[in-house]
């Protein structure tokens, strides 16, 4: 019987015992001058932050089952002032799409109103029911104009909408300079090393 170690062999280690396994998983026993390559316990943990940010730095180096001294490193970086930035970004955009939404329901009124619609069609009428609270604050500001007998010129509806886009832009930097957090110039740098 040939004492050498098939590389392709499986290996497990048990803590600092090698066990082979030959093709029908017999272990098999090591050479007399075969060394045991231990498994390699090196650890090392970095910490730095940068600001608001902190990053850790983790690598650990072991040997695998089947003999390989691997390396593995993960960084993970947790940065404060960009989730805060994240949440202002998102309030933002919400803030956008529902300006936007009221925009388009109100232009959509203004152009079924001036092309003189038929108001006991479905969506006219839905269009018109759904879009009438946020107009009727501006009925009566200017008097509305009639272009046929159909069909109005709803001053109205163009003045809601240019003051509804005027308050969006209003929040929207309010929220820019009381919410946008500032960056800290902190720095602290630390270093861990554990090694067995």
């Amino acid at each position: 019987m040939d004492n050498s170690i098939n590389p392709n062999e499986r290996r497990v280690y048990r803590e600092r015992e090698v066990v082979q396994y030959d093709a029908n998983g017999a272990p098999i026993q090591a050479p007399a001058n075969y060394v045991d390559p231990s498994p390699v316990v090196d650890a090392r943990a970095t910490h730095a932050d940068y600001g608001d940010a902190r990053v850790d730095n983790y690598r650990k180096a072991y040997v695998d089952e089947y003999g390989n001294v691997m390396e593995r490193e993960e960084q993970v970086v947790d940065d404060s002032y960009t989730r805060r930035l994240n949440v202002l970004d998102r309030t933002k955009q919400i803030i956008y799409f529902l300006t936007g939404a009221l925009e388009l329901l109100l232009a959509l009124r203004f152009i079924f109103r001036a092309l003189g619609a038929d108001p006991n069609n479905g969506i006219v009428n839905f269009i018109y029911n759904l879009s009438n609270p946020f107009v009727i604050a501006f009925n009566g500001i200017f008097s509305d104009q009639r272009i046929t007998t159909n069909s109005i010129l709803e001053i109205s509806t163009l003045l809601a909408m240019a003051l509804y886009a005027i308050l969006a832009w209003i929040v929207i930097a309010a929220l820019n300079a009381f919410l946008t957090p500032n960056p800290s110039s902190r720095q602290v740098f630390t270093k861990t090393r554990r090694r067995q």
